[in-house]
């Protein structure tokens, strides 16, 4: 069993940035949770454009996006200090990143706790993703996960602790308005925004796009070519308010790990449509919420656009019992009592 630790000892959490995605943001609530108990700071390890306190123990050692092996390896010196002067009883490593860089850091006696916030870790990295996991299962490595189905993190590591993300109940900021799907979310091959384009086209509705990524030129010719009413506007940190509940949410993802923007949809109360696969099956919404394919999702879209209502939403249980296990009062209570093994 893991050491206790008072009040008085740091604990530490390392995430790609403060702000800016799913895992990162929920991370950063938590931070925010675990300050009230104890003596914590976050350690983020790219820059970004969300506003935090300068109050906060908050530390950016901005490394660049994507700036390459050099970037990264200045930005593991500047961890080393970091960790040096911090000397945490606790690390939290939140992203693939993290871990590679903490599991070649130098030797710190602390207890590290890894979060798995996706179903297909290291995806295109397997065999780097093996060796810095192998190192930390060394370095006597914890392992969180905020999937629900996910006990078995990778080969050989002991199954993880299920603790969620917290989500509070995103304020929905448009008035109702003509019904527009919505895509939020990563622009890559994983996530499928092209099938949200497609579908959005053929339904003959409005698509609004929130989030960025490497296939943004793609989607913006897709767009060109299928002449389709779609506003791209990049990362928002707060988007909720700019969608009304009259929306409908389309997620195509291949696989998902937490699902954030799923369990936020379903708490403002929102239509939903979404592929149909083991990760998104466990929120159990309708059966008509999933599609097994692009015209499919088309389909039930043009279903949603002539008046077709309640069938597409969470049911009041599902969406009662999503308030109660993701707010934020009950996940830090959660990770307070592992970290002090209660």
């Amino acid at each position: 069993m893991a050491s206790m630790i008072d009040a008085q000892d740091s604990v530490v959490i390392i995430s790609n940035s403060v702000g800016g995605g799913g895992a990162e943001n929920a991370m950063r609530e938590v931070f925010y949770a675990l300050s009230v108990e104890f003596q914590c700071y976050l350690i983020a390890l790219n820059r970004d454009e969300t506003a935090f306190n300068a109050k906060d123990n908050i530390i950016v050692l901005n490394r660049k996006w994507g700036g390459g092996i050099l970037n990264t390896f200045s930005t593991l010196i500047a961890l080393n200090r970091s960790l040096k002067e911090m000397n945490p009883a606790i690390l939290i490593v939140n992203c693939e990143l993290a871990e590679l860089l903490v599991a070649f850091s130098r030797p710190i006696h602390a207890r590290i706790i890894c979060v798995e916030h996706t179903t297909k870790p290291w995806t295109g990295r397997k065999l780097l993703g093996f060796c810095a996991r192998k190192v930390l299962y060394f370095k006597r490595a914890e392992w969180v996960t905020v999937s629900s189905n996910t006990a078995f993190v990778w080969q050989g590591a002991k199954n993880a602790k299920h603790i969620p993300n917290a989500v509070p109940v995103p304020k929905l900021g448009n008035p109702i308005r003509k019904m527009n799907s919505i895509y939020i979310g990563r622009l890559n091959v994983g996530k499928r925004p092209d099938w949200a384009l497609s579908a959005s086209s053929k339904a003959e509705v409005n698509l609004q796009i929130f989030g960025a990524g490497p296939l943004l030129d793609g989607l913006l010719d897709m767009k060109l070519k299928l002449n389709a009413n779609a506003t791209f506007h990049g990362y928002v940190e707060d988007c909720w308010k700019l969608i009304s509940k009259n929306d409908v949410l389309l997620m195509p993802s291949s696989f998902e790990g937490d699902g954030l923007v799923i369990v936020e949809a379903i708490l403002a109360g929102m239509r939903i449509l979404l592929a149909d696969n083991l990760d998104l099956r466990r929120f159990e919404l309708p059966e008509e919420c999933y599609c097994s394919d692009e015209e499919e999702m088309t389909k039930k879209l043009i279903e949603i656009k002539r008046g077709e209502e309640s069938k597409f939403r969470a049911s009041d249980d599902t969406r009662n019992r999503l308030m109660k296990s993701r707010s934020p009062e009950f996940v830090s209570d959660k990770w307070i009592k592992y970290l002090l093994n209660i």
